[in-house]
């Protein structure tokens, strides 16, 4: 009888143990199915990604894939479900970011003539519209690799740190 009780309390331990990493590995990360081809060709429209939130010290590097939520905006609630987006950071808070004759330059400290962020596109990406922006604290510009059919900051604006949900990952 005390081998059985014994079994019976490793079994329970093990499926605490699993059960318990599950939650806290859902709690850090989410999985999202993208219903865009804003970031064609880099994640496919239909493609599922996983979300990892950040923690409370982290913050989004020029370049991550994030999901944010920006639900209160019409264009958003129009085109979005889930009033959520997946979209590249192109610049940072602090920085001015420009988009001009289809080119997109952002300029910081390191980098007071500008410099292109878009080196991972393929070289004939054009960038439509007309943007001389200057980033206040907190705020991020945010585009999809699929500039065409993107709806981003561009058209929405520069996204708040607090909308800002978490890294994507593909």
């Amino acid at each position: 009888m005390k081998k059985v009780a014994s079994v019976v309390a490793i079994v329970v331990l093990i499926a605490a143990a699993v059960l318990g990493g599950m939650y806290l590995y859902n709690n850090k990360h989410s999985f999202v199915t993208l219903d865009s081809v804003s970031m064609e060709p880099t994640i496919k429209n239909g493609q599922k990604v996983r979300v990892h939130k950040y923690k409370a010290a982290q913050t989004p590097q020029r370049g991550d894939v994030v999901e944010y939520a920006s639900g209160t905006d019409p264009l958003v609630q129009k085109y979005s479900k889930s009033g959520k987006l997946i979209h590249r950071v192109i610049a940072l808070p602090g920085e001015r970011i420009t988009i001009k004759n289809g080119a997109v330059q952002v300029y910081n400290n390191q980098h007071p003539n500008g410099f292109n962020p878009d080196t991972y596109l393929a070289s004939n990406v054009v960038t439509e519209g007309d943007i001389d922006d200057t980033l206040a604290a907190g705020m991020y510009f945010l585009m999809g690799d699929n500039r065409h059919y993107a709806l981003d900051s561009r058209a929405i604006g520069p996204i708040p740190l607090s909308e800002i949900i978490g890294q994507v990952t593909y």
